[in-house]
This record gives C-alpha cells, sequence and structure tokens, in this order.
C-alpha cells in the first residue's frame, strides 16, 4: 500500500488513543525490566518518548510495515485499547487494513 493510501485511510483519534497506550505500555516495560532496553542512561520515560515518536511516527508516514510490532510495548498498547496483540489487529484498529 502506497504511504499516501496509508495516510488517507488511517482513523486518526484511533491513532492518537493508540500512540499514548503504546508510550504507556513502552515506559511500564522499560520501568519493569530496564536491562531489556538500551536505553543509554535515559530514564524510562525519556525512553519511551523517543522510541514511541520513532514507531508511531512510522506508522503516520504511511509505513507501518516497518515497525517491529512484537515487544512488550506493542503488547501492552494493544491489552489497554482491548485488541489482539497482533500487527493485523493493531492495523484493522487504525483503519489502515480491513
Amino acid at each position: 500500500m502506497d504511504p499516501k493510501q496509508v495516510i488517507e485511510k488511517m482513523d486518526q483519534e484511533k491513532f492518537k488513543v493508540f500512540s499514548k497506550a503504546y508510550r504507556a505500555g513502552l515506559e511500564e516495560a522499560v520501568t519493569a525490566s530496564p536491562s531489556d532496553y538500551f536505553s543509554q542512561g535515559a530514564t524510562p520515560s525519556q525512553y519511551a518518548e523517543v522510541v514511541s515518536k520513532k514507531m508511531m511516527g512510522n506508522i503516520a508516514a504511511g509505513r507501518p510495515f516497518s515497525n517491529n510490532y512484537e515487544g512488550q510495548g506493542f503488547k501492552r498498547a494493544c491489552k489497554k485499547v482491548g485488541i489482539k496483540h497482533t500487527r493485523k489487529a493493531i492495523l484493522e484498529f487504525l483503519g489502515i487494513c480491513d
């Protein structure tokens, strides 16, 4: 799918909801297991901010297939918004694919 098509199809309100859930989930994951993350001395909040901007930025720019959705941040975000932890479920939630 063309990035422009992805952007046009995406539900912007759900994107905002999922972005907040992802950032919160990632911060929780880093706080729970800091040794699992290469944070370069950043606090869990700082790390989550940087990484969530990159991951959600990929989606916002129409490149949703460039992310690895297997991490704890995405797993926790899916739980927060009440969807399965799969790439397909995330993209369906965002309105990107049917």
